[in-house]
């Protein structure tokens, strides 16, 4: 078994999570088995997501170029008390906040884009990673290609080009987080998410929350459970 996602650490206020639809308790979210962990984008006006932790890697450091916790930052930046790895310690608010006003239940997928997917799929595999499937993106000029990664019980969805053009980090894009009743999270938000569409995956149903309205700086999917 190969690491398990464990922790985000986001760059973004938590209130606009709240306005999405997410219960946030202590700046953080529980969805499923990971935490979304919020700090302020600080002077350096850093957002979107800053870093991972997996349960299965064990030092701090990079992967390809993406910074790759241990354990967890707090806000200010010092490392969470006793040294404990995300993927074994969360304390009981975090835990306790896995019911969301928007039906939200888990992480789908995480997308992470980069210029090279032979560089990238190398930097996975020597980290643990094993992947589940190759799939070719339609119509896309000039050519890419998705290649998917098991993470736990999510799946990290690595998109880049099939010749590589250029030697840049990778880079951890956005989410796609499955809700009980996306219907019902179109009426909760309003305009704050776009219309229903059919997803890639037969079967199901994704819409897009407006994050430039809700102040989200990670794009976010929603989509329908699997069939």
């Amino acid at each position: 078994m190969g690491p398990a996602l464990t922790e985000l650490t986001i760059g973004d206020d938590p209130a606009a999570w709240g306005r999405a639809g997410f219960s946030v308790v202590d700046d953080r979210i529980t969805i499923g088995s990971v935490t979304l962990r919020f700090q302020p984008p600080g002077d350096d006006g850093r957002r979107g997501v800053i870093a991972w932790s997996f349960d299965g890697v064990d030092d701090d450091g990079s992967i390809d170029g993406m910074l790759t916790l241990d354990r967890p930052a707090r806000a200010d930046g010092d490392d969470t008390d006793n040294g404990a790895r995300s993927g074994n310690v969360q304390d009981d608010s975090a835990t306790a906040a896995t019911s969301h006003p928007n039906g939200v239940t888990g992480i789908d997928h995480v997308v992470v884009m980069t210029d090279d997917l032979d560089r990238t799929s190398a930097a996975l595999r020597a980290f643990g990673f094993e992947p589940r499937r190759r799939r070719a993106v339609p119509k896309s000029d000039p050519p890419r290609s998705q290649i998917f990664w098991w993470a736990g019980p999510v799946i990290i969805e690595l998109v880049g080009p099939d010749t590589a053009t250029g030697n840049g980090p990778a880079s951890i894009w956005g989410l796609a987080l499955t809700t009980a009743d996306l219907d019902a999270v179109v009426d909760l938000l309003g305009d704050g998410v776009s219309t229903p569409r059919d997803a890639v995956q037969p079967g199901r149903r994704i819409a897009s929350l407006r994050g430039r309205d809700l102040g989200l700086s990670v794009p976010v999917a929603l989509m329908t459970p699997h069939v």
